[in-house]
């Protein structure tokens, strides 16, 4: 699942890495591929229509074991529009076929109705309010930002369904400020839950959120080697964060 530019989600990371000379393997999990624990640092899940998404919560049940194991051993995971669906409880669509999901994000998933007009479509900007994110992002990002926009996220939605959070615990990634997110009624974007963050921003999302991608990154490192990473050496990123304050302003 690649829609709305998703796989530039993967070009940045693996980009921003060898920048600083970190060598990256990128391996494409396809339909009856196996997977195996403990091989990969980073996952990426995309978005996909919803007849592909029930194709591929079938798919992933085979798989499941690996990646729950992963994931609840702190592998960072970004999950965009169906990957962040499916990896919680259930998505029902529009018409009625219900797409099961992997279990590990405590979230469910309905769409209102097959009516374009009930999708949520559009730019949406978001500040973040997961504590432990923002800590993260202040800690191992060091381009020279203010944390006003360092606290900030962007990037385009395209869903029909709306996701509820199903724990009393404050596991949102941000807040919106534009636009629609998780539903209308929350006023909340995303989650964070472990080193999985989940997300309805397309666009592709890291090209206008640096910090998100190197945090990904830092996050990887600092399980792998430990106390002998500290942060990423700083990129130029005057270009993107310019693409993401004009992204602010739509």
């Amino acid at each position: 699942m690649n829609l709305y530019g998703d796989l530039g989600n993967i070009i940045v990371l693996e980009r921003r890495a060898r920048a600083r000379g970190i060598e990256v393997t990128v391996n494409f999990i396809s339909t009856g591929d196996t997977l195996k624990p403990q091989k990969t640092d980073i996952y990426f899940f995309g978005g996909g229509q919803d007849a592909q998404q029930v194709e591929i919560g079938k798919d992933m049940f085979n798989k499941k074991e690996s990646l729950l194991k992963d994931l609840h051993n702190n592998v960072p995971a970004l999950a965009i529009c169906g990957g962040y669906q499916l990896l919680g409880q259930y998505y029902l669509t529009g018409d009625k076929q219900k797409a099961e999901g992997l279990g590990f994000l405590p979230i469910e998933t309905v769409a209102p109705g097959t009516d374009t007009r009930q999708r949520c479509i559009g730019n949406i900007s978001v500040e973040i309010i997961n504590e432990q994110t923002k800590r993260e992002v202040e800690n191992y990002y060091k381009y020279p930002v203010t944390k006003n926009i360092l606290y900030t996220l962007t990037g385009f939605e395209n869903h029909s369904g709306r996701t509820k959070i199903l724990t009393k615990h404050n596991l949102h990634l941000g807040r919106v400020l534009r636009g629609i997110g998780d539903s209308e009624i929350q006023g909340y974007e995303g989650i964070r839950y472990k080193n999985t963050f989940g997300s309805y921003m397309h666009g592709a999302f890291l090209p206008k959120n640096p910090h998100i991608a190197d945090l990904l990154l830092s996050l990887a490192l600092q399980r792998r080697y430990k106390e002998k990473f500290i942060s990423l050496p700083l990129l130029d990123d005057d270009l993107e964060w310019r693409a993401h304050e004009f992204a602010l302003s739509l």
